[in-house]
């Protein structure tokens, strides 16, 4: 007899009545026993249960649901059927989606369709998180309880330009992307033409496009000097027990007296260096967390960009791109901040212990741990990030910085603008493949154009009359 998908419906007498419990067992999941994960739920009625169950098994097995609950599935549901197929398919295929690829969708999905925000731990976590994206996108229409089966392509197209003027275009058109895969998916599973495939994120002002610059340069020198700071200092907590940036003229015995300096300074002896790579060479955190000694050119003043850090660190993976694996030359105070971070390195840990602080020979990673592995969590660099933020008073409400890493990476690509540098050479630097990309995410820092248009007009003018006048 062939065998049906996972999953069943029994039903249960108790004292309240008799009541319906679907089972079904979860793909992925597996117990501390390595057993695998069984979702249960209790519903009134047979007919509650079996619908559960048909899109439990949708999302799950990818088949197996009935024509009613795929009609009234809503695009909230269909990201869980989405996300749940990819990583089925990527774990059946030895992974043609990464983890970490699969991570950011799962993110634009819950933050900008669902409105949930990532997982949290806690009740009340979840609750905080719900609601902070519910204000963000307070002018947003809220397509995820759109059901799938009547959401047509000018709501989709309208409702992508209002996230482009909330977030801006470039996380829009992200998302749009993803949006459109779950409803290419669902098209199938309702038989129903992907009406949803040229939907397009419209052209919009000039002024209003291009990603926000949110760091200044005085902010940005004033964040590398804190940084310097707590590498030579520490922290120092105040009588509120606020994190404090200490004086130098303070002496030794009252900064231990005050925090744990010396643990503190530790780190940031590792974490200055990375910070100052971000604003200086506009490397991404991931590619700074994943640099090793070998990639360092100290005679060419230079380092190599081979590999970046995935999946919130869990993983290394190589560039993605050609272009991606390049070489950033860097100015001579940013190598003298890492010469100074080697040669700490390399200092005894104790008069005791004559071992060094930390491993440099070529595989050792640069920013990793004593003994040269990269670090598994990416949020350690974020928490260093955050307690620097909040020594200089710059955070948000909810006690998060109001700057990312990443706006360090567009930071250093406006002073480039500012400069006058090529387009060509930015983009190089920064690693994008084309510059059209460079172009599209700073189109308004290319300045004006009609105004270099004239320039380059007058300049061949002037050329062109003095060989005339030869």
């Amino acid at each position: 007899m062939k065998r049906g998908l996972p999953g069943h419906v029994r039903e249960r007498a108790n004292k309240s009545g008799i009541t319906y419990e679907a089972r079904i067992p979860d793909p992925i999941r597996k117990t501390d026993a390595g057993y695998p994960f069984v979702h249960t739920r209790s519903f009134d009625s047979r007919a509650e249960a079996d619908e559960w169950l048909a899109k439990r098994r949708l999302a799950y097995y990818g088949s197996g649901a009935t024509p009613s609950s795929a009609r009234d599935m809503t695009l909230n549901e269909a990201c869980d059927v989405w996300l749940n197929r990819l990583k089925l398919e990527g774990d059946k295929n030895d992974g043609p989606v990464r983890a970490g690829t699969h991570r950011l969708y799962r993110e634009n999905l819950l933050r900008y369709v669902k409105r949930t925000g990532l997982p949290r731990k806690t009740e009340a976590e979840r609750k905080i998180e719900s609601e902070k994206w519910a204000v963000v996108l307070k002018d947003v229409t809220d397509i995820g309880s759109r059901l799938v089966s009547t959401l047509e392509a000018q709501e989709l197209e309208s409702w992508a330009l209002e996230l482009s003027s909330v977030k801006g275009r470039g996380l829009a058109k992200r998302v749009l992307r993803d949006v459109k895969a779950v409803l290419a998916r669902a098209a199938i599973k309702l038989n129903r033409p992907d009406v949803w495939r040229g939907v397009k994120l419209r052209k919009i002002r000039h002024e209003d496009r291009g990603v926000a610059i949110i760091l200044q340069t005085e902010q940005a020198q004033a964040i590398m000097d804190a940084a310097l700071h707590l590498r030579d200092f520490g922290f120092v907590r105040g009588e509120d027990g606020q994190q404090l940036l200490p004086s130098e003229e303070q002496g030794l015995e009252e900064r231990i007296k005050n925090s744990n300096a010396g643990t503190r300074k530790k780190a940031w002896a590792r974490w200055a260096p990375l910070l100052w790579l971000l604003f200086r060479a506009g490397v991404r955190i991931g590619e700074g967390l994943a640099f090793k000694w070998r990639d360092l050119d100290q005679d060419g003043k230079r380092i190599r960009v081979e590999r970046t850090v995935s999946d919130g660190g869990k993983a290394i993976e190589e560039a993605k791109t050609t272009a991606g694996k390049r070489w950033i030359e860097l100015d001579d105070e940013a190598m003298a901040m890492l010469s100074a971070y080697r040669s700490w390195c390399e200092e005894p840990r104790s008069k005791i212990d004559t071992r060094p602080r930390r491993r440099t020979d070529d595989d050792a990673y640069m920013f990793g741990t004593r003994g040269g592995a990269r670090w598994d969590n990416q949020q350690n660099f974020r928490r260093a990030w955050d307690h620097l933020f909040a020594c200089l008073d710059l955070l948000h409400d909810d006690g998060r910085s109001w700057a990312s890493p990443h706006d360090a990476r567009h930071w250093h690509a406006s002073l480039l603008f500012e400069q006058d540098i090529p387009l060509e050479v930015i983009s190089e630097r920064l690693g994008h493949s084309t510059t059209t990309i460079t172009a599209e995410i700073y189109v308004h820092l290319l300045g004006d154009r009609s105004k270099r248009d004239r320039e380059a007009a007058n300049r061949l003018g002037a050329a062109l009359s003095s060989l005339s006048a030869a």
